[in-house]
């Protein structure tokens, strides 16, 4: 998963659509945390536009298969939450010249956008399945720079041009820069 999106808007705007079915027992796909990695990597690489592929089973009406969004509410409820948190910081990513970010050790992927008027945001992930990551990301604000946490993320504040966060497999953030 973490490959794929390495490159998404580095070229072009792009609009991204993440898999979104949920988990089931005929088929074990994505589970919530997994719909949020990709949509956030999407993100953080510039796409310019999100949809997710919330696939139901042909023919089966009942839900006895279980596949599909539809049938997973966690999953449901995960996209109506990154559609939540997507407006907050939305229009900051339609501004032009975001800086993409990656940290030392290649696994936390993350992009400064916005401006004055939309807000700015720093926004990062954890793009890898496994690996915890607790290394130094390079960004493009002074120290001292005020970062507010959004959606209940960790702390952080830009020392030597750098902020450093201890994050596991598949963590997701968002600063407001202030």
């Amino acid at each position: 998963m973490y490959d794929a999106y390495k490159q998404v808007g580095k070229t072009k705007a792009v609009i991204v659509v993440p898999q979104a079915f949920g988990q089931s027992e005929k088929q074990p796909t994505e589970d919530p945390k997994h719909v949020r990695a990709m949509s956030y990597l999407a993100i953080v690489r510039g796409a310019r536009g999100m949809f997710w592929y919330c696939w139901k089973q042909t023919g089966d009406w009942t839900g006895k298969q279980k596949q599909g969004m539809g049938w997973n509410p966690p999953t449901a409820k995960m996209v109506k939450t990154l559609i939540a948190e997507f407006k907050v910081f939305g229009q900051a990513l339609l501004e032009p010249n975001p800086e993409f970010l990656t940290s030392d050790d290649g696994l936390v992927l993350g992009i400064v956008a916005g401006s004055e008027k939309t807000g700015r945001f720093l926004i990062y992930v954890n793009g890898d399945l496994e690996k915890r990551s607790n290394s130094a990301i390079k960004v493009p604000l002074k120290d001292g720079t005020e970062l507010e946490p959004l959606f209940g993320g960790p702390q952080g504040a830009v020392k030597d041009g750098k902020i450093v966060l201890d994050l596991p497999a598949l963590a997701t953030g968002v600063f407001k820069i202030k």
